[in-house]
């Protein structure tokens, strides 16, 4: 948030944490579970939006504790993490291929997962890796929930795939090189 927060100081002579409310403030947005519409924006205060998410977060947790635990535990990653936000490429390339990357973003972000999972605990490196991932993205947590908002936590998955990737081979090749000495008998 820090580069965004300079920029805003910069542009807007003024810090801005999260928005002003032109556009609706993300953190407001991010209390609308599942998206079923239930936010009024023509008649929330511009000037007071971050307090009326606080106040529908409470209610929410009051009236359906369940739904609002799990929208903010399993919906919002779902909606970050299973879709892919591509803009208007799809719409320019093969079905084929459009559905091939969307299934390779899927088997990344999995396989980055994984890795950190793995290797979290034992790799002091894949560790402080997994501490920045998670602090990204419980930050990302607290908003409104948009795809194109993973990019930022992409590299962290695409480390940790690489990590465990590599891993895998050697762990292979190690198997192999032993297997074939002790076929020779070495």
């Amino acid at each position: 948030m820090m580069p965004w927060w300079i920029r805003n100081w910069i542009t807007f002579h003024s810090f801005i944490f999260i928005a002003k409310g032109e556009a609706g403030n993300p953190f407001l947005g991010g209390t609308d579970p599942y998206f079923r519409g239930t936010i009024d924006w023509d008649h929330i205060d511009k000037d007071h939006q971050f307090a009326e998410g606080i106040r529908r977060i409470k209610e929410g947790l009051m009236e359906e504790p369940l739904l609002w635990i799990k929208w903010m535990m399993v919906g919002k990653l779902n909606v970050f993490f299973k879709t892919m936000w591509v803009g208007p490429y799809p719409y320019s390339v093969p079905v084929w291929y459009a559905n091939t990357l969307i299934h390779l973003h899927t088997f990344l972000i999995a396989l980055g997962n994984i890795g950190m999972f793995i290797f979290g605990i034992r790799k002091p490196a894949i560790h402080y890796l997994m501490v920045a991932f998670l602090m990204f993205l419980s930050i990302h947590l607290m908003f409104i929930p948009v795809d194109r908002y993973v990019y930022g936590m992409l590299p962290f998955l695409m480390l940790a795939s690489a990590y465990l990737i590599t891993q895998t081979i050697y762990l292979v090749r190690n198997a192999w090189t032993t297997s074939l000495l002790q076929r020779r008998g070495i």
